[in-house]
């Protein structure tokens, strides 16, 4: 292969053209396993989306943990404080202290209720109980018709 002068412009663009060419075929062989720019950016903006929702998911529940744990506080005192549960959410305060000082100030305006406890039914059974005459009057009827007939 014999060299050649460049004589004019259009020989000179020709050649560079093709040697431009050329370099781009290596360099696009030789990073050829790696990611392109714009597949780096999609991938870039999806990362910052998942990120975002992260950051969204972890307010949410970090809100719905503080808004349990508020709740749980207040039925705690409104308990120790013999409060009915319907009022507790009336209680006002973000610490213990704060909440107790209120629920004896709304124990005060509602009077102090104890929390009932009612009876299981039946508690009254007849052998706590003196007999009466009728009483006498049944279980002896009911012995009679009980008793083998002889």
């Amino acid at each position: 292969m014999a060299f050649t002068p460049i004589e004019t412009q259009d020989d000179f663009d020709r050649a560079i053209a093709k040697r431009l060419a050329q370099k781009e075929q290596e360099m696009t062989a030789k990073f050829a396993g790696y990611t392109s720019p714009d597949d780096l950016k999609k991938l870039q903006a999806d990362q910052i989306k998942a990120l975002e929702t992260a950051k969204q998911n972890l307010a949410d529940m970090t809100a719905r943990a503080t808004k349990a744990e508020g709740t749980l506080l207040r039925h705690k005192v409104a308990t120790e404080k013999h409060i009915p549960l319907a009022l507790a959410d009336r209680l006002v305060g973000s610490t213990e202290e704060e909440l107790s000082k209120d629920a004896e100030t709304l124990a005060g305006l509602i009077g102090e209720s104890k929390p009932t406890v009612t009876p299981p039914p039946f508690t009254s059974s007849p052998a706590n109980q003196a007999p009466n005459s009728t009483d006498l009057a049944l279980k002896e009827m009911l012995a009679a018709l009980i008793a083998p007939q002889s």
